[in-house]
């Protein structure tokens, strides 16, 4: 449930996939403790399950003169 959670929070953010898989593989942030627990390949495809459902919201701003 935390691990669906965190990456749900995020993407709701706007965070994609390649955001995304860091905060569960690299040390310096806390949450690598469930990347360790579940493993890289369960993170990956909770990830993706929770963008196809969530998406990701992207937004391009064009400055005119």
């Amino acid at each position: 449930m935390m691990l669906r959670s965190i990456v749900e929070e995020y993407a709701r953010m706007g965070w994609a996939e390649e955001q995304l898989m860091p905060l569960f593989t690299d040390p310096v942030y806390r949450t690598c403790a469930l990347g360790r627990r579940f493993g890289e390949a369960r993170v990956r495809e909770v990830v993706r399950e929770t963008l196809a459902r969530c998406g990701v919201a992207r937004v391009q701003v064009t400055t005119r003169p």
